[in-house]
């Protein structure tokens, strides 16, 4: 597995318990979720830099592919040249997805500006995503015994 995955899967495991910004009047605290609720993370869209945790930085983005599908690229590096792997936020049956790295998390909490995902098949840790600010976003990753890893995500343009 690409080191970027490894990391993204850790980190998305540290954040299950985080704080979650938004109204608690807009978050949907669990499934079943709908078409709205999965349009809460198009801040994801777009093509970021990820640090933190004394790990190299990594390079990721995201692509919304329908109102039901995001395609997540991971770059090999800077230039976003070479995809070294994938994986994918989905919605069906009322779920939120993510699938990573032959892990699957189902998001718990959804609001406009986070959503927290739990281990759901093949993964152990859960994670969140905090949105920052327009062009920027924490991931947290929480693995059971483990301190949780944080990781800041910027706006990146090769």
């Amino acid at each position: 597995m690409h080191p970027a995955v490894r990391l993204l899967a850790g980190v998305l495991t540290g954040l299950s318990t985080v704080s979650c910004a938004g109204s608690g009047a807009e978050a949907s605290h669990g499934p079943p979720y709908a078409g709205s609720d999965f349009a809460r993370l198009r801040w994801l869209e777009g093509t970021w830099r990820g640090m933190g945790a004394g790990q190299p930085a990594f390079f990721e983005g995201y692509r919304f592919i329908s109102d039901t599908s995001v395609r997540i690229l991971y770059y090999a590096d800077s230039t976003l040249s070479i995809v070294a792997d994938s994986g994918s936020v989905l919605l069906a049956n009322g779920q939120i997805e993510h699938r990573a790295g032959g892990g699957l998390w189902a998001a718990t909490w959804v609001s406009p500006d986070s959503a927290v995902f739990a281990p759901k098949a093949a993964v152990t840790n859960s994670f969140s995503w905090v949105r920052a600010a327009a062009d920027s976003w924490t991931a947290i990753l929480r693995t059971p015994g483990h301190p949780d890893v944080v990781y800041q995500l910027v706006s990146w343009r090769p």
